[in-house]
């Protein structure tokens, strides 16, 4: 049986983790913190999407949001 993926999201400029269930709602707090920072409410702007398959944390997905229009 193989071991069940983790999932992480480091928050930039934070630069704090934080643990998700799931992939989907890995992309579900991505979305989440892509409309703040669009909506001008939220300061981060980047987000690395991590993965632990039992290897240990690897980069899965580097994410930056566009520039807030003006």
């Amino acid at each position: 049986m193989t071991p069940r993926k983790k999932w992480r999201l480091r928050l930039v400029p934070a630069f704090d983790y934080e643990p998700e269930p799931s992939m989907k709602h890995a992309y579900g707090r991505v979305d989440d913190f892509r409309r703040m920072y669009a909506n001008g409410t939220g300061r981060i702007h980047h987000v690395d999407v991590e993965v632990n398959d039992g290897g240990g944390w690897a980069l899965y997905e580097a994410i930056t949001f566009p520039e807030r229009a003006e």
